[in-house]
């Protein structure tokens, strides 16, 4: 799939580039399908009249992340929610889409490796409205701007793209809040927060210390000496 020129849906043959994969099916009409390679990602562009299709991600796992440039289309086979121009869509496995008119879509795949190690990708999945998400919005035109003429993006500048979508995802990640799993990083984060929220508070007693016996009302084990 490294041919920029338009091909059938569903065509073209697999590639052991190590790059991930898309195969995209549609129910009810044809469709116009071009994809290139950006550094290691791979782009793919679809456009068509109203129709169903379903994409198959293969090749090296990742994130599917997908824009609308024009047109508007319900998700998934029960039809659980919408996404149109602007609205920025992840998905971490197969999806499918009903386009409700004319539609051009752009969709980018990042391998794992690329987001990095930390990031569970099934909390990036879904909808993420420029309205409710100030990285969505940052996210978007990117999206479209890789897109362009594969030639476009070639060598070091391809690589530092990829890195840069990486990093707006893994960005989403955490405004959203939920596609790092807990880990023991993030509970001494916590414990420290509280504890120099707590010694803040209590900078003028003279009675705090860490030998100071431990208190049951106090959070996180800090040690005080009883009056």
């Amino acid at each position: 799939m490294r041919s920029a020129g338009p091909e059938p849906v569903g065509a073209a043959e697999a590639v052991d580039d190590g790059l991930p994969e898309l195969h995209v099916r549609t129910d009810d009409g044809p469709a116009d399908v071009r994809s290139h390679v950006v550094g290691p990602l791979r782009v793919t562009t679809v456009r068509g009249p109203a129709l169903a299709l379903r994409a198959v991600p293969g090749g090296a796992p990742g994130v599917t992340a997908l824009v609308h440039v024009r047109g508007s289309a319900v998700l998934g086979d029960g039809g659980t929610g919408r996404c149109g121009p602007g609205d920025l869509v992840v998905c971490d496995g197969p999806f499918a889409l009903r386009e409700t008119e004319d539609f051009l879509l752009h969709m980018v795949q990042l391998p794992l490796h690329v987001l990095g190690p930390a990031l569970d990708p099934a909390g990036l999945r879904g909808v993420h409205r420029p309205a409710d998400s100030p990285t969505a919005s940052l996210i978007e035109p990117l999206l479209v701007s890789l897109a362009g003429p594969g030639e476009a993006w070639q060598g070091p500048t391809a690589d530092r793209l990829a890195s840069d979508t990486a990093g707006l995802l893994t960005t989403l990640a955490r405004e959203t809040g939920s596609a790092f799993p807990p880990d023991a990083g993030s509970d001494r984060h916590l414990l420290t927060t509280r504890l120099r929220a707590y010694v803040n508070e209590n900078l003028f007693d003279r009675g705090l210390s860490p030998e100071s016996p431990l208190q049951p009302e106090f959070p996180c084990g800090v040690r005080h000496r009883a009056p």
